[in-house]
């Protein structure tokens, strides 16, 4: 078993409790992690003024030294520099996501406005989000739905669309890995982005930053959008609370990953405790 060199969690469901505490052992086990050379980076769609209020009010931040690294909207990426006491953006990264979506939020736009014209025919009720220029400048537009099982069905018809479309349909559809887009979705919420963007292909970016392996990150979520760090394709370790959604368990399990018996923090170190990250 390779060590485990980075730690990458998501917030909402995994490491917050009543969204905004987080387990105070759980804080004490990433300090540690810091002390013996294991990276922690959140893996999130919380936008980075959250990160920045939540982590120092619960013991994280740049003054504890972890995490070494924020995720941001589940697209960006910020690195602790710890002799300035800040996180700094990953420019590189940042700025080439950040043109790529000035040139597909429109198609994404589209997109979404065809779901919402299907919605009637297939019985769902959505709304585009009301913060509509926000969320195009966290490369997020998104439409909620009723209930989380409208968007299930929403994700996958919307999915195949696209899908569809880029092999056999308009020009704007068949574009280069550069242009392509992807479906998320995050319990009621579904998301059209940057298919370079989602969690899985921004802990990928980061571990390269760091020249860190797949099989040393170590990525921990809960429910539907943390599923492209969970599945194995990119060749992470997996872990889930049990409060995981029981699609997130199958595709732990599925990969030999861990699924812990406690929920939220508690079940985050169980699964830290079971490769050897805590006592």
């Amino acid at each position: 078993m390779a060590d485990i060199r980075l730690v990458a969690v998501d917030m909402d469901g995994t490491i917050l409790e009543r969204g905004r505490e987080i387990n105070r052992e759980l804080v004490r086990a990433f300090v540690a992690l810091a002390a013996r050379g294991v990276r922690v980076t959140t893996a999130t769609g919380r936008p980075i003024r959250f990160q920045l209020e939540i982590l120092p009010a619960n013991g994280l931040g740049p003054a504890a030294g972890t995490p070494q690294a924020l995720m941001v909207d589940e697209r960006e990426l910020f690195l602790l520099d710890a002799e300035r006491a800040r996180y700094e953006p990953h420019a590189p990264w940042n700025d080439a996501i950040r043109r790529r979506w000035e040139r597909l939020h429109a198609r994404a736009m589209d997109w979404l406005r065809r779901t919402q014209a299907e919605a009637p025919h297939r019985g769902w009720e959505c709304a585009l989000h009301e913060e509509e220029q926000r969320m195009f400048e966290r490369g997020l537009p998104t439409l909620t739905f009723k209930d989380a099982a409208q968007a299930v069905e929403a994700r996958r018809w919307l999915s195949a669309e696209i899908e569809g479309a880029g092999h056999g349909g308009g020009q704007r559809e068949r574009e280069d890995e550069e242009g392509a887009l992807s479906v998320n979705r995050n319990n009621r919420l579904v998301q059209v982005q940057d298919a370079a963007a989602g969690k899985g292909n921004v802990l990928r970016a980061l571990a390269d930053v760091w020249g860190i392996a797949p099989d040393q990150v170590l990525a921990v979520g809960d429910s539907a959008n943390d599923f492209s760090m969970l599945d194995g394709r990119l060749g992470f370790r997996a872990g889930a609370p049990a409060n995981a959604d029981e699609a997130i368990k199958e595709a732990v399990r599925a990969q030999g990953g861990y699924v812990a018996q406690e929920r939220i923090g508690l079940g985050v170190l169980e699964i830290l405790a079971h490769h050897g990250l805590a006592p």
